[in-house]
């Protein structure tokens, strides 16, 4: 008797991943032709693939990365919090000398350097701060890939307000504080800000509570973006999950 030809689903309207998941399972020597067909529609995804793999057509193809959560992206904000304790005597250093010399050229150089360093080579040559390093998170755009100075920069923008007000109050300050006032630690200073900060004090604190709006917007998305994610097209996600992503590329078939 004839042997019966074997149905063939339409396997184009399955993803890459379900395609890879049926074939682990599949008894590949009863179903000869269906095995074949996933063999070819696999091969022909991959090529799609490999051709543009960003973060969507990744998704697309049920490849995801693990998005980091806000208890982790706290986390690490908490270890740079202490990182920067590290940094104290420096710091506080700094702002007396701002204080004394009533110039805030000091402090002022102190902030960009640190933003330099922080926002700029941190993130675009290991994708984050310490805190992200040790947590092991990283901030990657839509190409998988870690953010050049442009993108960089426009992740900094929400900070940006605060940091320059809290600047123009501190400068404000200095320049007004009595002369019989004398500024001898960092402890000092907090008071004279709030009192001698002038209009500034207030801008400051208003922009300080964008954290709490940052914060909303991170726990109500899926992919858990902050504001400045989605002005920069970032993404921060698990390390674990780059390289899971990196191997299934490394594996797609180049054409």
């Amino acid at each position: 008797m004839e042997e019966q030809k074997q149905f063939i689903p339409d396997y184009s309207r399955y993803t890459l991943g379900e395609l890879e998941e049926i074939y682990s399972r599949m008894q590949k020597d009863k179903f000869l032709e269906r095995v074949e067909a996933i063999e070819n529609e696999i091969k022909k995804k991959k090529s799609e693939l490999s051709k543009n793999p960003s973060l969507k057509n990744l998704e697309n193809s049920q490849y995801n990365y693990e998005y980091a959560g806000f208890w982790k992206r706290a986390s690490a904000a908490i270890i740079d919090g202490f990182i920067g304790l590290l940094f104290f005597p420096l710091t506080n250093y700094l702002f007396v000398l701002s204080f004394s010399s009533k110039n805030i050229m000091p402090i002022l150089l102190y902030n960009v350097a640190f933003f330099i360093i922080i926002q700029y080579y941190l993130l675009t040559q290991y994708g984050g701060t310490p805190g992200h390093l040790i947590m092991q998170l990283r901030t990657i755009n839509n190409s998988g890939n870690y953010l050049d100075y442009n993108h960089a920069f426009l992740r900094s923008l929400t900070y940006l307000p605060s940091t320059i007000f809290l600047l123009l109050q501190i400068n404000h300050a200095i320049n007004s504080i009595p002369s019989n006032i004398n500024i001898q630690s960092i402890l000092d200073i907090t008071p004279a800000l709030k009192e001698y900060g002038g209009i500034y004090t207030m801008l400051n604190t208003i922009f300080n509570f964008f954290v709490f709006i940052d914060i909303g917007t991170v726990l109500t998305n899926k992919k858990k973006r902050a504001i400045h994610d989605f002005i920069a097209g970032s993404y921060v996600v698990t390390n674990k999950s780059i390289k899971k992503i990196e191997e299934v590329k490394s594996n797609l078939i180049y054409t």
